[in-house]
């Protein structure tokens, strides 16, 4: 899709490559279903918005660009992350369960609001350099509940029955 396009309330089941590509920027992808896709679900660039989606069964999960949105999704059994949130970008109240790696890996400089992520092989969430985790929940990931690098920040958010760390700060600036 070319910027300033918009893809709604669409399916996109079984492609032999991605599901719902968004292309370079300032995309919209909303009320949108991917499922079993060979090689991803749902992807969009920079300053893009995915909203009200769900991924499930895809050979990857859901990727926006920096200073991007991702909002009201859910990915379910996905090879791989759930969500990938690049630099600068937020997800806000989207659900990961159950997919093959992380449930949500922030960029630099992202925020996770109200957001949860369960069942996850790896890690539930994991913050890059100054990102924030607000408000959310981690329960029973194979890893870590939360990983924080520096100057990443857990807030008013639980780490429920995470197999070994419910938050993980690998460096003296994280809080």
């Amino acid at each position: 899709a070319l910027e300033g396009s918009r893809i709604v309330n669409c399916l996109a089941a079984s492609n032999t490559v991605n599901g719902i590509v968004g292309g370079n920027g300032s995309v919209i992808i909303e009320n949108c279903i991917a499922r079993g896709n060979a090689n991803g679900s749902i992807g969009a660039g920079p300053d893009s918005v995915i909203r009200n989606c769900v991924a499930d069964y895809n050979n990857g999960g859901v990727f926006v660009g920096p200073a991007g949105l991702i909002e009201h999704c859910t990915t379910v059994s996905n090879v791989g992350d759930g969500f990938v949130v690049a630099a600068q970008g937020r997800i806000i109240n989207s659900v990961s369960y159950s997919n093959t790696a992380n449930g949500i890996f922030l960029g630099d400089g992202c925020t996770a609001e109200g957001c949860t992520a369960s069942f996850n092989l790896q890690t539930g969430i994991i913050l890059g350099k100054d990102s924030t985790a607000s408000g959310c929940t981690t329960r029973s990931n194979g890893n870590a509940g939360y990983y924080l690098n520096t100057g990443s920040r857990a807030v008013n958010s639980l780490a429920d029955g995470n197999s070994f760390y419910g938050f993980n700060c690998t460096s003296s600036n994280a809080t």
